[in-house]
């Protein structure tokens, strides 16, 4: 649900339909979003997974993508440690 628009198309969806919704957000700092796509990008270079590297292209193509959500969508909000 990195876009606002499909997150209300599912929110209206199920609403119409009787069924609660909860939208949890794991709020990621980008650094630590960047850290973890190279140590993915490093084990896929290795071997060691078998997931897809994420070049520069497709790093902006993502951060293009997600639309944060704003404070009244969020039912559960988690931010990591540290």
């Amino acid at each position: 649900f990195w876009r606002r628009s499909d997150r209300e198309a599912v929110q209206g969806y199920f609403a119409t339909h009787g069924i609660a919704t909860e939208l949890h957000y794991l709020e990621v700092p980008d650094v630590l979003w960047k850290q973890r796509i190279e140590e993915s990008n490093g084990a896929v270079r290795q071997g060691r997974a078998s997931a897809y590297l994420v070049d520069e292209g497709l790093l902006k193509k993502f951060e293009g993508m997600f639309e944060p959500p704003l404070a009244h969508e969020v039912d559960v909000l988690v931010k990591p440690h540290g």
